[in-house]
């Protein structure tokens, strides 16, 4: 095959200016889509985030709570024991 059938080849095989009007309107339009997309996801990380937060504040704040009574149940055993002689 010569150089000018190659190149007259690939010139009919090249997109219109309207094909590729096109492929770029609908290449704009996934982008847009997933720009979209991943700010959702950025608000919906950031809300997690916050909750997450929110459920280790509480956690650790149970946790003090069952220490607290943990002991006061201790100290309540070890009462009973003394005066049941034990």
């Amino acid at each position: 095959m010569s150089a000018l059938s190659r190149l007259e080849e690939a010139a009919s095989a090249r997109p219109s200016p309207a094909e590729l009007a096109a492929a770029l309107s609908e290449a704009q339009g996934r982008q847009a889509a997933v720009e979209r997309d991943c700010e959702s996801l950025r608000a919906e990380c950031d809300g997690l985030r916050r909750e997450l937060a929110a459920l280790q504040e509480r956690h650790a704040r149970l946790m003090e709570t069952a220490e607290t009574v943990h002991d006061r149940l201790d100290r309540a055993i070890d009462g009973i024991d003394e005066l049941l002689g034990a």
